[in-house]
Parts: structure tokens; C-alpha cells; sequence
């Protein structure tokens, strides 16, 4: 099989706030050493505030979950590609899009990426399913995944050692990537201001991140420099 490099970058679906259980804000008793009256109501204010935070949280998590995400880019490459392709989905017709034509290009690939089987393979499938993309039959399970080279499991041992983030290792082997101002976590607000630009760069990095890494680790071959005599 050939190696295919592939991100993702998320969002929580438009709709996932339809499939979380609202917070409970009705029914509030306060702990019996609250006596006072107006300790009680400022309980039941602090209470109800610590519920909606909580639930908005458990709202932005939904990033990272295969049920109630969106796929808002893919990124992917051969080793010997010169750039990284990249497709954003701005809506739900260009996501489905985006899908058909990666599977399309990662045909009977081996899929390369960083926690790629713990996260992006499962979006991926599950992305698929529901909008009707017809995708290989990825096996996934936690200990085996034969289409799936997850280079964040090969570097942690198979989770003998800490789950570390790309950027950790990246630093800590030296290795040169273009500089990348966003994180998965900035994403959200990046699709609300509209910076189609700034996310398709962070995936462009990401994706060149996982294939330095593989190199690195003699997953496939190092790109060796251009000389300068023939640049």
C-alpha cells in the first residue's frame, strides 16, 4: 500500500447542542449548611452558572467527538508529493465533497497521522456514513489498525509513555516545519471569523509536522535537500 499523510480539523456540529441534555437549572437544593435565605438564592445563582458552564464546555468538546463533529478541513500527501493538498469545508455540501475526493485519492492507502487512529480515522468513517460518502472498510480497534499508521502510538510505545502533543516532538527531535500560529483549539473562533487562510495553513503544517515525524522515525524515506545547483 502506498502512504497517504492525512489531517482533519473539527468543529462540534451545528446541530450537537440537539443531542446533549440540557442543564438541569429548576431544581436546585442547596447543601443543608446553607441556612440563610440570601446565601441560598446566591447558591442556586452560582450553581446554575456553574451548570451552563459546564454544559458549553461539554458543547465545545464536541469538536473531538465522531458523533457530533464536522470536519472543517482535510489535509493529506504522499511522501513525495512538493505541497500538501488541502480542502476546507465551509458547509455540509463541501464536506461531503471533500470526503469523496480524499477517498478517492487515499484508495487502498495506508493512512499516516498523528493520533490519526484514535481520532481522525473514526471522524473520518463516521463523517462518511452520515453523509452518505462511500469509504474503504478502515479496521479499527484500539490495539490493531492495518490501514492505519497512528504516529503518535509508535512514538508513546503503544501508550507505554505519555501521549505527547506533535509540537512537543517536533521540538524535541529538531525538526524544521513552517511556523503555524493556530492550535486545534483556536479553530472554532477561526471558522467564525472567516479564516479560511490561517486554517488551511495550520493543516498544511500539521500534515508536513506528521511527515517529518515519519521520516524522522523511518516510517518513509527523508526528503534529502535540493542542491543549490540545481535549485
Amino acid at each position: 500500500m502506498l502512504p497517504v499523510i492525512a489531517d482533519l480539523e473539527t468543529i462540534a456540529h451545528p446541530e450537537a447542542a440537539a443531542y446533549l441534555p440540557p442543564p438541569e437549572l429548576e431544581y436546585l437544593t442547596a447543601p443543608k449548611n446553607y441556612t440563610k435565605p440570601e446565601t441560598i438564592e446566591q447558591w442556586k445563582v452560582d450553581e446554575k452558572a456553574r451548570r451552563i458552564k459546564q454544559w458549553e464546555d461539554d458543547l465545545e468538546r464536541c469538536a473531538l467527538d465522531p458523533d457530533l463533529n464536522r470536519i472543517v478541513a482535510i489535509g493529506y500527501m504522499r511522501p513525495r508529493d512538493e505541497d500538501v493538498t488541502v480542502i476546507t469545508c465551509q458547509n455540509e455540501i463541501q464536506e461531503r465533497a471533500a470526503l469523496e475526493q480524499f477517498w478517492t485519492e487515499a484508495k487502498q492507502a495506508m493512512l499516516i497521522g498523528y493520533n490519526f487512529a484514535g481520532f481522525d480515522a473514526p471522524t473520518l468513517m463516521r463523517r462518511s456514513l452520515l453523509l452518505g460518502v462511500k469509504a474503504p472498510g478502515l479496521y479499527l480497534s484500539k490495539y490493531k489498525h492495518p490501514s492505519v499508521v497512528d504516529v503518535m502510538k509508535i512514538l508513546s510505545f503503544d501508550n507505554l509513555l505519555t501521549f505527547r502533543k506533535q509540537s512537543f516532538y517536533l521540538k524535541r527531535f529538531g525538526l524544521d516545519v513552517p511556523k503555524d500560529d493556530l492550535t486545534g483549539a483556536d479553530i472554532a473562533l477561526a471558522v467564525h471569523e472567516g479564516r479560511w487562510d490561517a486554517i488551511e495553513h495550520h493543516v498544511r503544517c500539521d500534515v508536513l509536522g506528521t511527515r517529518a515525524l515519519a521520516a524522522h522515525i523511518g516510517l518513509i524515506p527523508k526528503r534529502e535537500p535540493v542542491p543549490e545547483a540545481v535549485r
